[in-house]
């Protein structure tokens, strides 16, 4: 449906991680021990590391921010 740049470039975004990947897996499109599960094993890594990076640099950003004290 979409040109082969795009699905190429959305299965390396997470959302296909999330839920595009699984599905395949479990339906059995995917072939077990294929190296395209290892790979997109990988991406969904790789985001996670990102992801996790950002979270924490958004954090201490906001903490430096935003400061409360309770009583």
């Amino acid at each position: 449906m979409f040109p082969s740049w795009v699905e190429k470039t959305a299965a390396w975004l997470p959302f296909y991680g999330t839920v595009g990947f699984p599905v395949e897996l479990l339906t059995g499109k995917l072939e077990l021990g294929s190296s395209e599960i290892f790979h997109n094993f990988a991406i969904q890594l790789i985001w996670l590391i990102v992801l996790l990076v950002m979270f924490r640099f958004m954090w201490r950003q906001g903490m430096k921010k935003y400061g409360a004290v309770g009583g």
